[in-house]
């Protein structure tokens, strides 16, 4: 084997993967549109199609890689195992996959494929007796929107993990009957009111899920899209409320009125990404682009766990967001006149 030939298949590898971090990143942000995530897609494939004529070489690459222990590595090593039908190395990627962030990558890989291979190996993943397996196999289904060939309604009965990704898929495949008994299990009776058309009953559960602090950030954004103006405005304004939920229902709800507050929310270092980041939901500001983010500190905690850190979501300066927002607004009024 050359080592010009490694090295080319390295730089597919090493691109593909940093590539797919980007797209995953980018399909939560704020600003981006979907032209821009097909853009990454064509040059993500366009590195994969290299991969692929490489072959036997090209794995020894991806296996190297996949030592490095990151999500994107994952995603090319999965898709190359796919590709070539290597189950016998398809078994190690997988076991790896039991972290919740490595099994977006694999559930990627699979729906990155062709429909009808993608069901195949959806399918066959479905029997497996790992449970992480099944729910990977669940939310592949999901993003390729592709209806599995066996019943979903038997992984009701599942493990609650299971069971709660086969309710989201469910209902996201509208193959949804009646709702199913999820008994008390908060996680279970969020996923059902996720998955499934919404009436009052569960709107009610919803709301009151989101007001006692146990609902998701998915839930707030649904409940915003499916309440209604008049509705999400009295739950945005019940003092009972925390910040950071409000914020997230200004944002889901697209509140103009509300960027003033936001802009003030800005000023807590704790609800300042959150507040950063509804602020780009409703405008469409990309905050880094425009330098509004605040400089970071000197020193930083090496065991920082908060939020803002694990997901890389910028922090607004208070002041450049309030300037920026009043020269807009100056334009606006100028463009008018």
């Amino acid at each position: 084997m050359s080592a010009a030939l490694i090295n080319v298949l390295e730089l597919h590898a090493e691109e593909a993967a940093f590539l797919w971090i980007l797209r995953a990143e980018g399909v939560a942000a704020p600003h981006y549109r979907l032209r821009d995530v097909v853009r990454l897609d064509e040059r993500i494939e366009a590195h994969l199609e290299g991969l692929r004529v490489g072959a036997e070489e090209a794995w020894e690459v991806c296996e190297r890689q996949l030592a490095w222990g990151e999500p994107g590595e994952v995603f090319v090593g999965m898709t190359l195992c796919l590709d070539r039908r290597w189950n016998e190395r398809l078994g190690p990627i997988l076991d790896s996959a039991e972290d919740p962030e490595f099994a977006d990558a694999a559930a990627t890989a699979i729906a990155w494929r062709a429909p009808e291979q993608a069901r195949t190996a959806i399918d066959e993943l479905l029997l497996d007796d790992r449970p992480h397996v099944r729910m990977i196999a669940l939310r592949a289904a999901r993003i390729a929107m592709l209806a599995p060939e066996q019943r979903l309604e038997r992984l009701l009965d599942d493990v609650a993990p299971v069971r709660e990704e086969a309710i989201v898929t469910l209902g996201a495949l509208r193959q949804a009957g009646p709702l199913p008994q999820v008994g008390a299990d908060a996680s279970l009776a969020l996923a059902e009111a996720r998955a499934f058309d919404m009436d009052q009953r569960t709107h009610g559960r919803l709301a009151e899920a989101i007001e006692l602090g146990e609902a998701e950030g998915w839930a707030v954004d649904r409940l915003a899209r499916l309440m209604g103006e008049s509705r999400t405005r009295a739950l945005f304004e019940r003092a009972s409320l925390a910040p950071a939920t409000r914020i997230r229902l200004a944002g889901a709800a697209g509140r103009v009125d509300s960027i003033g507050w936001l802009i003030e929310c800005m000023t807590d270092e704790d609800l300042a990404p959150a507040a950063g980041e509804a602020f780009s939901v409703i405008t469409g500001v990309d905050l880094e682009y425009e330098d509004l983010v605040a400089e970071p500190p000197e020193e930083e905690d090496e065991e920082e766990t908060d939020l803002a850190a694990d997901r890389d979501v910028p922090v607004p300066d208070a002041a450049l967001v309030r300037s920026y927002w009043e020269r807009s607004q100056l334009r606006e009024a100028e463009d008018r006149l």
